[in-house]
């Protein structure tokens, strides 16, 4: 009698009785190479999802983590698994911010006469950003605030 025979068997057994069976399978055949902090290993196949086998090898998962195939997946002989590491930081900026020149006509001045009657100020927004890093590289960044702390100031001239 195969094994598939017998175990369904079993199964049928179960069900007829009003009972209900669950069933695990486990593959401890081969290996599959994990790829996480700058290193690769092989690691046997053991339990039935990437979530088990990583647990088994002591990977921990933290929650920012991008893990490639799921953590749900289940384990197959020769499977490339790839953990990429993602941590986020915030960090600010200043940003200078344009000011408008206003340009008033005057028959008082000659012709291409310019007077500056009053100087331009560039404003200042200070921006929160947060910063996220795959494998310790950057990735991406994302304004998540950003505060006025000087209002720009407009620039005046008269001119003829």
């Amino acid at each position: 009698m195969t094994k598939r025979f017998v175990l369904a068997l079993v199964i049928i057994a179960g069900l007829v009785s009003g009972g209900s069976i669950a069933y695990k399978t486990y593959n401890n055949r081969g290996f599959v190479s994990v790829t996480v902090d700058g290193r690769t290993f092989n690691e046997r196949v053991r339990g039935t999802t990437v979530a088990e086998l990583l647990d088994g090898a002591g990977v921990a998962v933290k929650q920012l983590d991008i893990v490639q195939p799921k953590l749900s997946d289940i384990v197959k002989s020769g499977m490339a698994i790839r953990i990429t590491r993602v941590t986020e930081k915030m960090t600010s900026a200043n940003e200078y911010l344009p000011f408008n020149v206003v340009k008033i006509s005057t028959p008082k001045l000659n012709t291409g006469e310019i007077i500056d009657i009053s100087r331009g100020m560039p404003g200042i927004a200070e921006k929160k950003i947060r910063v996220f890093y795959h494998d310790g590289m950057e990735k991406w960044r994302k304004v998540v605030s950003m505060r006025m702390m000087r209002k720009p100031v407009e620039q005046k001239l008269i001119y003829g």
